[in-house]
């Protein structure tokens, strides 16, 4: 890959991670070579040392290392339903085997279930409060119409 790259020529930059995006630059000088990597590969990948970073002068080997990225990403997505149901199944074998883990599972069940039910409460107190809020006002209007 280094040793054909040419003042002008294009260069990647592919950033993986979350939020990947791929920078094109020109190369705009060339110097004499320091052999850290084998000059003969088309990609020069980082991700090994946690910067997520790939580098090329070749457009289809970013391509190809695209390509790559969001097939892994398309089958993690795709994997979602599976690893779903060996949650749900390993959560019930875990019942069924530990007492505790039952027990733990059960308190935070009716902890959601009780958020939900304040939260419904909170509603109707509100929705009462500006019926009452509605029905004074009301009233504040009839007795002043009334009274002249």
């Amino acid at each position: 890959m280094f040793q054909s790259l040419r003042q002008g020529n294009p260069f990647y930059i592919l950033r993986k991670g979350e939020n990947p995006r791929c920078d094109v630059g020109s190369i705009v000088s060339v110097s004499a070579p320091v052999q850290k990597f084998p000059a003969n590969q088309a990609i020069a990948d980082f991700s090994a040392s946690g910067s997520n970073v790939v580098v090329s002068g070749s457009r289809d080997a970013i391509n190809s290392e695209i390509e790559a990225m969001l097939s892994n990403s398309r089958q993690v997505v795709e994997s979602v339903g599976y690893h779903e149901n060996v949650i749900a199944g390993c959560e019930d074998m875990l019942k069924s085997i530990n007492p505790s883990f039952a027990k733990e599972r059960k308190q935070e069940e009716e902890i959601v279930q009780l958020k939900s039910e304040i939260s419904g409460v909170k509603g109707d107190l509100s929705d009462i409060k500006g019926m009452l809020s509605q029905v004074l006002n009301e009233r504040s209007t009839n007795s002043k119409i009334t009274k002249n």
